[in-house]
């Protein structure tokens, strides 16, 4: 069994690794956020990919002849 003092240093340690975790992951996790938000955006607002490369591919086929 530990003593007290070893529990509060143990949950103490915990907390500051914890801290440490949440301050480095807060700004990727911001970026990610906006990049769905924006993507979700997107799809709802129904834009389509128009211009893929087998149908540019056939524009140009029909204009060389």
């Amino acid at each position: 069994m530990k003593h007290p003092h070893q529990q509060l240093a143990l949950e103490r340690e915990c907390s500051e690794v914890l801290q440490q975790w949440e301050d480095w992951s807060e700004t990727p996790m911001l970026v990610l956020s906006f990049a769905w938000l924006g993507l979700d955006l997107l799809q709802k607002s129904g834009f389509r990919r128009s211009r893929s490369v087998g149908s540019a591919e056939t524009r140009l086929r029909q204009r060389l002849g």
